[in-house]
């Protein structure tokens, strides 16, 4: 939002685009370590935790060379990749930009590592305190200041910074500021480990790619405005997801416990999580999506056009959090290569879809490419996972909340909004989300939690 609202659509595009450029060499450079640290960490029946020191020595060196290699590309290449991605007035500024967040791309990508280090071995500290709290809040007040000077060199100092100090500040927390030698020499071969790895490292570069290639297609079929517009959904988008995505690392290492020592079912921490999730993201997904025009004219008035594929997006969020952490599940399994063909069903179906619905139908198109990859994606998983462990998704309790929503927040919401104005619309959805938290906090935790859990079916 401050960059948007700052620099306008045309550079914020410019900024976001080159944002998404490192972010797939970051995921790229990881080579699927993060998924692998954790899954290697319970190993496979010694108890949770056990294995994570012995995955984060096979895997630092490996990433940290990586890592590197991305950076030195992307330091050249960066001029002729402008050229693909932007219009010829915004060239010369995308290039910097590569070229400045170039340098970001192995301090990323070695923080991501030690913080599935840190999850591995249990502890979600590290990662809320980097991640969660000290990154973000940095990033902002960075951009603020870029925002009040106008200055591009201070908005790339809003990534650069927080990337820098998220590794110190990593190893101080998780090594009391030394990092130990001992991470200097890689691990013994494992030959399970990187197959696993090198698997969901091609998985998670598809899943990195269905996030950001959307923008990056919107940028080579639409005006540069179009791009920031889209920007600025895709941040509702990452924002909407960010509750599924903590979950998933939360519960990741006890379904890699559960799934190699047959303890604590499976079926109960993704069904429980399930619950959890739609309790929370449907009424967020829902003010999203009623109050999508001046969500978005917060980025300014142009921003405005983008009101219906926003909607788009919230509705395929909420479909996304419903079904909860399935890609969880299948590695935590150690079905990497499962996960891989899912992923690449995915980035085939966005990128098809992109190309043809974005020409034809702009902005909303893009939004229903996305949406139309989560529903394939999501499909194929629940199938994968009620077939091999008997997961499946509690569709009764997930359709109870859906519908108490509708009732009292979205139904009442959109009326008053349509007759009334805003001001009246969000005074009735305060209403009706204080009367939700209410209901939630007297039965609904204890119903969802105690009772969410659908009884699997015997595996035949």
């Amino acid at each position: 939002m401050v960059v948007a609202r700052g620099f306008g659509a045309a550079e914020s595009g410019a900024f976001f685009e080159a944002v998404s450029v490192a972010t797939i060499l970051v995921i790229l450079a990881q080579i699927g370590t993060l998924d692998a640290i954790v899954w290697r960490s319970s190993d496979r029946g010694a108890g949770l935790g056990a294995g994570a020191r012995d995955a984060l020595a096979m895997a630092f060196l490996p990433v940290a060379a990586l890592s590197l290699v991305g950076c030195c590309i992307l330091l050249v290449v960066a001029p002729t990749l402008a050229a693909l991605l932007t219009s010829a007035r915004l060239q010369d500024e995308l290039s910097q930009n590569l070229r400045v967040l170039a340098l970001t791309i192995p301090a990323t990508a070695l923080t991501g590592v030690l913080l599935a280090y840190s999850r591995g071995a249990g502890h979600m500290g590290a990662t809320n305190a980097v991640e969660y709290i000290a990154k973000p809040i940095g990033r902002l007040l960075l951009a603020v200041l870029a925002a009040i000077a106008v200055s591009r060199y201070l908005l790339l100092g809003s990534w650069i910074v927080p990337a820098v100090a998220g590794i110190l500040g990593t190893i101080g927390i998780l090594f009391r500021g030394r990092l130990p030698l001992g991470l200097l020499r890689t691990g013994r071969w494992e030959r399970t480990f990187w197959r696993y790895s090198t698997l969901r490292g091609v998985a998670a570069a598809s899943q990195s790619l269905i996030l950001w290639l959307d923008l990056l297609i919107v940028g080579a079929l639409l005006r540069p405005r179009e791009v920031g517009t889209y920007a600025a959904i895709s941040r509702y988008a990452v924002a909407l997801g960010l509750p599924l995505a903590a979950c998933a690392m939360a519960v990741a290492p006890l379904l890699s416990d559960a799934l190699a020592r047959g303890g604590l079912s499976p079926s109960v921490v993704y069904q429980k999580t399930c619950v959890w999730l739609t309790l929370i993201s449907a009424p967020i997904c829902t003010v999203v999506a009623v109050f999508a025009e001046p969500l978005l004219r917060i980025f300014g008035s142009s921003f405005t056009a983008g009101t219906p594929a926003l909607r788009v997006t919230a509705a395929a969020a909420l479909i996304n959090s419903a079904t909860g952490p399935l890609a969880t599940v299948v590695l935590m399994g150690g079905k990497s290569g499962i996960n891989l063909a899912v992923s690449v069903i995915g980035l085939a179906t966005n990128v098809a879809a992109s190309v043809v619905l974005v020409s034809a139908f702009g902005l909303v198109g893009a939004s229903i490419a996305w949406a139309l990859t989560i529903v394939v994606t999501n499909g194929l998983g629940l199938w994968i996972v009620d077939t091999r462990w008997s997961v499946g998704v509690p569709i009764g309790r997930i359709s109870q909340i859906w519908m108490l929503v509708a009732a009292i927040i979205a139904i009442p919401s959109t009326v008053a909004v349509s007759l009334a104005g805003t001001g009246a619309g969000v005074i009735v959805c305060a209403l009706g989300l204080a009367i939700y938290g209410a209901l939630v906090t007297r039965s609904g935790c204890d119903w969802a939690v105690l009772t969410a859990v659908e009884r699997p079916r015997e595996v035949t």
